[in-house]
């Protein structure tokens, strides 16, 4: 230590291996050797463009006059493979088109949590039921994940129990793939009842979209109750209900 400061030593480190990093070389950002002249062969604004972060085309020549570094031309300029393989977006596929007539028909279901803030009954999340005909909703708040199973299969069975008289029960349960939902309990209530339980694909949550995105909504008319009315977050549990309601 020197006056009361550490100061770290420099190891030896083991010198980088370009080889790794191919999208620098897929955009010819290193000093790649010509074999005619031996001259590096990036372009200044290849270079540039890359310095400055990768920004739009737009973008980049708005800067460049800024920092005398040549304009790209739109009409000759593809994008880099940095470009493509860091800025790509996942294609969420088409709008279903699917329609359902009969109530129960198909549920959605997912969580929403942890929150940070504990409600009144100790509450850390909410769990949203879709019904796919009707879009009617239902919220039943949790004190951990692992009362999800059995929150659903009561709610399973007191709504096939409100609507015995039309002879209506659930036919396809939709869920991620949280641990919550594939366990051994859930699957032999499923088949015991003849329930199909469909799971979303891992990391394609648009599968499940329509109830993945009401959280959002839900969340931010929570919120918003939260904040007009003044009232402590440890009420959040009641905001969340009055919202779906």
């Amino acid at each position: 230590a020197v006056d009361d400061l550490y100061v770290l030593g420099t190891p030896n480190r083991l010198p980088v291996n370009q080889a790794q990093y191919t999208f620098l070389s897929y955009d010819n950002l290193l000093p790649v050797r010509s074999s005619d002249e031996g001259h590096p062969v990036t372009s200044r604004a290849t270079l540039m463009h890359a310095r400055l972060g990768h920004p739009s085309v737009g973008l980049y020549n708005r800067l460049a006059p800024m920092i005398n570094a040549p304009v790209i031309n739109p009409d000759n300029y593809s994008m880099s493979p940095s470009c493509s393989i860091s800025k790509s977006t996942m294609n969420k596929g088409k709008v279903s088109s699917t329609s359902y007539e009969h109530v129960l028909e198909l549920i959605q279901v997912d969580l929403c949590g942890n929150f940070r803030y504990n409600g009144y009954e100790d509450n850390k999340y909410f769990m949203t039921i879709r019904d796919a005909a009707s879009r009617y909703y239902s919220v039943i708040h949790l004190k951990s994940k692992d009362q999800a199973v059995s929150k659903l299969i009561d709610w399973i069975v007191k709504m096939e129990k409100q609507f015995i008289h039309r002879g209506l029960k659930v036919l396809k349960i939709r869920t991620d793939n949280g641990g919550e939902f594939i366990n051994g309990t859930f699957h032999e209530f499923c088949r015991s009842r003849g329930i199909e339980h469909q799971l979303t694909v891992p990391h394609n949550s648009f599968q499940n979209g329509a109830v993945e995105r009401d959280h959002r909504s839900i969340l931010e008319k929570a919120r918003t109750l939260l904040v007009s009315g003044g009232v402590p977050p440890s009420l959040w549990t009641e905001a969340v209900s009055c919202a779906v309601y």
